[in-house]
């Protein structure tokens, strides 16, 4: 299992100083499950999310098939979701930025 980032720790700005854009959160939950954080409580700790928001982002994530259900209660990154991070990673590096220290 990879090591999840501790996202735990960073404010919850963006690169602007201003909050996260839809993009940074998105790519936050993302790579928290790619790196290995599967049940809710972990995702929405790494990536630095309270629940309210955590919800909202993950029913959208569900609901267009990026992430689903493992059977475990926990989630995992679809085939679909896998492409989303790949071009968030693909952005982030035409951008020169590094979104997981960005916060």
């Amino acid at each position: 299992m990879k090591e999840v980032q501790k996202f735990y720790s960073m404010p919850i700005y963006g690169l602007n100083g201003n909050r996260r854009d839809k993009m940074e959160i998105i790519f936050g939950i993302l790579n928290a499950i790619n790196m290995g954080a599967y049940k809710k409580t972990r995702i929405m700790y790494y990536a630095n999310l309270d629940w309210k928001v955590f919800k909202r982002y993950m029913d959208f994530l569900e609901r267009h098939d990026f992430v689903e259900k493992d059977g475990n209660g926990g989630f995992i990154l679809t085939n679909k979701g896998n492409t989303l991070l790949e071009k968030l990673n693909e952005v982030k590096d035409i951008l020169n930025i590094n979104l997981e220290h960005a916060y």
